[in-house]
């Protein structure tokens, strides 16, 4: 179910499209990568034998890649696995201390009632050129617009890649019905739980505004019974949702270039490493202008980066669905 012929698929219009996927999808890693650095290097900076500087922040990308380089060298069914199924449970803990140490109730009823909200105003809000307030459209459609764009054909990808042998049924409920409300559903848990405490005077903006994410999760799980355990899983959490992503895009972008389902090893390694290398690059773009200056050049990096993909996937808006149709059509909702 082609929408261009053939020919210009295994020829250079398709060569360069897998490059243009394959650039976009390592950006969009480079981002979250470098973001995350930023903000552990200053969680870390706050205890009383760290400081906050270039060379911590180094530091902390240079640990993260060599976990998820180790991860994705091992493999899909080792590395890329365990990681994941560690995440997955840490993450299951975490959601039941929220519920059960934290504003349990609160945040069930704000589950459904924002959730309800959110699918009502949402065009109008991502629609909406000026919205209030200021800048929000910039700050979060078009940035994120650009993040998911990038990621979207070698995710899906390495999707498919892990669901062979998955129905199509399967696959759609899966990744387009259950992930995103799992996804809201974590939003509401860590998010409404600072939000609860915020109202309740905690200083969870304050603690956002002056050190970042990483400071606001620790102010948050702080307050919160048993914090001495909760701190230490979150802090984990966020590493392990770093390197599940690398590690994953790792391994795709390696898929493209050899043109294999399992490819070389030391490919692999080599796209881990270049995520990891261009995470420092770009740091260091902004040293001793202020960490405002790398966050901005990494997101730069991410909706540049993702605008010669969008045709590629407003493609796959037409020829998806018609090739689910075929498929079932046939009697066969299998992937191929």
């Amino acid at each position: 179910m082609n929408i261009v012929p053939r020919s210009w698929v295994d020829g250079p219009i398709g060569h360069l499209a897998d490059g243009f996927s394959v650039v976009a999808a390592i950006a969009g890693t480079v981002g979250p990568l470098g973001f995350l650095s930023l903000q552990l290097s200053n969680a870390a900076g706050q205890l009383p034998w760290l400081t906050d500087s270039a060379g911590l922040q180094s530091l902390v990308v240079v640990l993260l890649t060599a976990v998820f380089a180790t991860s994705t060298v091992s493999g899909i069914q080792k590395g890329i696995k365990w990681l994941s199924e560690l995440n997955v449970w840490l993450t299951l803990a975490m959601a039941a201390g929220l519920l059960l140490l934290g504003p349990g109730l609160w945040l069930i009823q704000h589950f459904f009632s924002g959730f309800i909200t959110y699918l009502i105003h949402l065009p109008q809000m991502a629609l909406t050129p000026n919205a209030v307030p200021a800048n929000w459209v910039n700050g979060w459609t078009v940035f994120y617009w650009g993040w998911f764009l990038g990621y979207a054909p070698l995710m899906g990808l390495f999707t498919a890649g892990v669901s062979r042998g998955r129905s199509i049924r399967e696959l759609v409920l899966a990744v387009a019905i259950l992930c995103p409300i799992v996804t809201n559903l974590w939003f509401t848990l860590l998010g409404g739980t600072g939000l609860h405490l915020e109202l309740a005077g905690g200083g969870i903006s304050e603690a956002l505004a002056q050190n970042g994410a990483a400071a606001a999760l620790l102010t948050i799980l702080s307050q919160l019974p048993l914090a001495g355990l909760l701190i230490p899983i979150g802090l984990l959490l966020v590493v392990l949702f770093m390197c599940t992503s690398a590690d994953s895009m790792s391994y795709a972008a390696a898929m493209v270039v050899s043109g294999r389902n399992e490819p070389p090893a030391l490919l692999r390694l080599f796209w881990a490493l270049m995520i990891g290398s261009l995470t420092l690059v770009l740091l260091r773009i902004g040293t001793g202008l202020g960490d405002s200056t790398s966050i901005d050049a990494l997101q730069a990096f991410i909706v540049i980066t993702a605008v010669p993909v969008t045709p590629l996937v407003l493609a796959t808006l037409w020829s998806a669905p018609r090739l689910a149709w075929k498929e079932w059509r046939r009697g066969t909702v299998t992937p191929q």
